[in-house]
């Protein structure tokens, strides 16, 4: 059976942050390693799109906007990567060589999350709007 085409794309959320105790040359080696992370992404074409996050975070209800940060510092999401791969499990390797922030040798916790797209929910009006909202945006 020939293989799929179809790309899923998935989001990485990387939580935690710098370790405060770290050396400039040890975050300098962090940095190294995301970018040497980030370049074989893009290297694979396999990179959509990626930021990191301000610390600072408001929750917004209709009953007004309260400041943040609301989580502890290890359960920060401190930024998101896109990425397009073939399965569930070229997301889960991606994840896995994620570098930590916090240094060499430490894991990275690492969120990751399929996003779904509209074919994947039964028919009804609602989808059938958003594919035509989606169409008119050429999305």
């Amino acid at each position: 059976m020939p293989e799929s085409s179809r790309r899923d794309e998935y989001l990485l959320l990387s939580r935690g942050q710098w370790d405060p105790g770290k050396s400039s040359e040890e975050i300098q080696s962090a940095i190294d390693r995301f970018y040497i992370w980030y370049e074989r992404l893009v290297a694979q074409g396999t990179f959509k799109r990626g930021h990191r996050l301000a610390t600072g975070t408001m929750l917004v209800s209709r009953q007004g906007v309260t400041d943040g940060p609301f989580t502890e510092a290890k359960e920060l999401i401190a930024g998101y990567t896109l990425i397009q791969v073939r399965s569930r499990e070229e997301a889960l390797e991606w994840s896995r060589r994620f570098p930590n922030p916090a240094g060499n040798g430490k894991e990275a916790v690492i969120e990751l999350r399929q996003l779904i797209e509209l074919d994947e929910f039964p028919p009804s009006d609602g989808i059938e709007r958003f594919k035509q909202l989606d169409a008119e945006r050429g999305a």
